[in-house]
């Protein structure tokens, strides 16, 4: 990250925003784990790692696939409220730039799991919470919608081919109306 942003700089770009992606626990070769509540974790192991990072950030990205405010297992690494304890833990370290990105998000149709919905009607409701929540924080500044249309991953479309909009689309439409 650091070597992308120095050479950015270097080369006078003003019009990019490089985001970090602060994952939170996760496990190192050795098989330990590092954790954010312990202050650890990706975000933390890698501001000791490049102290240059809590200035330079411009902001950070995540995934927060899951139901609204899921944080699975508590790893701080799967679900909006992974996201929110990764952005507490961005503050507390005291990033300059504090704001994120759900660089993507989305729930399959017809499938099971957090991930998952049995109907139209609940892919919609569960798109709609997670979206209301992440805007509620308000540093969650763009959301990207995983899949508008269904492709060979699965049934995560907010259209099917061949292009019949779903209840979800016009939740989406909502929020970016």
């Amino acid at each position: 990250y650091m070597a992308l942003a120095n050479a950015v700089d270097a080369a006078g770009v003003r019009s990019v925003k490089l985001l970090f992606n602060s994952f939170g626990d996760y496990q190192r070769p050795d098989g330990t784990y590092s954790n954010v509540a312990e202050g650890n974790g990706w975000l933390g192991d890698a501001l000791r790692a490049q102290p240059g990072l809590k200035a330079r950030i411009d902001d950070f990205s995540q995934h927060p696939y899951g139901l609204a405010w899921e944080n699975n297992e508590n790893t701080n690494d799967w679900g909006p409220g992974a996201l929110e304890a990764e952005h507490r833990q961005a503050v507390g370290l005291g990033f300059s730039h504090t704001d994120y990105y759900a660089t993507e998000f989305g729930v399959q149709l017809n499938a099971g799991g957090v991930t998952g919905s049995s109907s139209q009607t609940q892919q919609a409701e569960r798109i709609k919470a997670v979206y209301t929540e992440l805007i509620a924080t308000g540093y969650v500044k763009g959301i990207w919608y995983y899949g508008p249309h269904d492709n060979e991953t699965g049934t995560w479309g907010l259209v099917t081919d061949p292009w019949t909009p779903r209840q979800a689309l016009t939740v989406v439409a909502l929020f970016a109306g």
